[in-house]
């Protein structure tokens, strides 16, 4: 995919445990799937506070 140039905007956190006055430990994590929606990577999940049909998980409709 070629660049855009467009901004992207993600969340994420970063976890830092210290022992004896030093990093022992560092996690970290974003959210990549929100940041690949944002430059057409993955489509987003559909809307389900619109006018329609509500399915299971089994594809049965069920009222909502």
């Amino acid at each position: 995919m070629p660049p855009t140039g467009k901004r992207v905007s993600t969340s994420g956190i970063e976890v830092f445990r210290f022992e004896g006055g030093k990093m022992a430990e560092h996690w970290a994590a974003f959210e990549a799937l929100d940041m690949l929606q944002q430059i057409g990577m993955v489509l987003p999940h559909p809307r389900t506070d619109v006018a329609g049909p509500h399915l299971n998980a089994s594809g049965v409709e069920v009222a909502r």
